[in-house]
């Protein structure tokens, strides 16, 4: 585990689920927005995700457990 990885994952996810609730208000759709993603903050889906996006590999290099991890997540 990285904090570094860690953080820029959280920074992703904010930004992200910021874009998702703007567009779910415009949609009229606020509930849906706010609950968009949160599954991504669950320790199975957020290490999993934060080590394949942010992990250090490289480009369709990422080894085998950590692809695995992503597709189960």
């Amino acid at each position: 585990m990285s904090k570094l990885r860690d953080s820029q994952y959280l920074a992703y996810i904010d930004r992200h689920r910021e874009f998702v609730r703007e567009e779910a208000a415009v949609l009229g759709i606020v509930g849906r927005g706010s609950e968009h993603d949160v599954s991504k903050l669950r320790p199975d889906e957020f290490d999993a995700y934060a080590e394949y996006f942010y992990g250090g590999h490289e480009r369709g290099k990422v080894p085998p457990d950590v692809q695995e991890a992503f597709d189960y997540a």
